[in-house]
Parts: structure tokens; sequence; C-alpha cells
């Protein structure tokens, strides 16, 4: 096969690209919140679990809505790399320390008080019948 003839190799940033497109496209005909209830429910999670409430049963075994701040903060952790070191059951040091990096960013963006990150911060947490404490 030519190189002429070869299909364009879709790279992290190709695809990046192709996404904010595809959600600049989006946002003339849906609300912001219809688009992020759609990503949220298609999001992949590792484990071949798609959607936060399917990765919340599947890691927690609970319902999303009644996860706490650190076990959000654990799903929050997953999404940059859902097929790497970051699969709470698989390597729960490398994601203990992205969510310590997500529970930061939420107080940053004041999203948390820092009292409330302080108290996140220690908090035990069941996977999956394992009980993990950072």
């Amino acid at each position: 096969m030519s190189v002429w003839m070869r299909k364009p190799c879709l790279t992290r940033s190709n695809v990046r690209f192709r996404n904010s497109i595809s959600l600049l496209r989006l946002k003339k005909v849906l609300p912001k919140k219809s688009i992020a209830e759609y990503y949220l429910n298609t999001i992949y999670l590792g484990q071949g679990r798609y959607g936060v409430e399917t990765a919340s049963q599947y890691y927690f075994n609970k319902q999303l809505k009644d996860l706490t701040i650190s076990e959000c903060a654990v799903l929050a952790a997953i999404p940059s790399e859902p097929n790497a070191n970051l699969i709470p059951v698989v390597f729960p040091e490398e994601n203990a320390k992205r969510r310590l990096m997500v529970l930061d960013k939420m107080s940053e963006l004041n999203m948390i008080s820092s009292q409330i990150m302080i108290q996140q911060l220690p908090m035990m947490y069941m996977l999956r019948s394992k009980r993990y404490h950072p």
C-alpha cells in the first residue's frame, strides 16, 4: 500500500480536535445540561463500564446519589487514563494520588470548602468489597 492510500492516523490531538468540533455543533442545538448528562452517561470509566451510575455500582456497590465526595473524586480521577493505571480496583494507590488532585482542584474552584476537602483526605472507602484507606 502506498503512502498516499493510507488512512490518516488518529492521534490523541486529532481525536480531541474532532471532539471539540462535535461539541461546538452540539452546543448549537442542545442545552449544556443535556450535553453534560449525555457525557456522564456514556463516558468510559474502565473495567468495561460506561457512565458514572454504572461505574458507581461496579466500584462501590452504591447508587451514584449515595456516593461521598471522596468516592466521586475516585471516579473523577479515572477518565484521564481509563485504560492505564488509574483504575481504582487495579491500581488503588495511583488512583488515590489522582483523587487528591481532584479534591484539591475542587477546593481551588470553590466547589467544596477547604474544611470539607481536609475532611475527605483521609476518608476510607470500599472498593468492590475491599476496604481501601489512602
